[in-house]
């Protein structure tokens, strides 16, 4: 249980450190490249759909034949725990794209002397 623990820590202390930053500090250098690649998948994504939507499916001996499933089993529950996958992959979609934009944050440090006698 300590891992949990020590995980969900993680993931509170970065969440807090984003919520700490504004986006006006971060700077990205591959902004342009990054919706390039992004474009680039989605729209290869698109017409690898349009295609095999629009060319014909040939029967033949690379295709698997499976029996009919009878009509009078039960239906599964959990049949839409299939796609848990593909939701896992479309939430990090959006941090693989401000990764690929390779954000960039300016440090500033300042250091201040005080004139005079410090009195502790």
């Amino acid at each position: 249980m300590s891992t949990l623990s020590d995980l969900s820590i993680a993931v509170g202390g970065t969440l807090a450190e984003w919520r700490g930053l504004p986006w006006s500090a971060l700077h990205f250098s591959r902004a342009s490249t990054a919706a390039l690649i992004l474009l680039a998948v989605s729209s290869v994504a698109i017409l690898m759909v349009l295609l095999r939507g629009v060319l014909p499916t040939r029967v033949g001996r690379r295709q698997v034949v499976l029996p009919a499933l009878l009509a009078t089993m039960p239906r599964s529950h959990l049949a839409s725990l299939r796609h848990v996958p593909f939701l896992i992959v479309l939430a990090g979609v959006p941090f693989f794209a401000l990764a690929l934009a390779d954000p960039r944050t300016t440090f500033m440090h300042q250091e201040v002397s005080y004139p005079g006698r410090r009195i502790a």
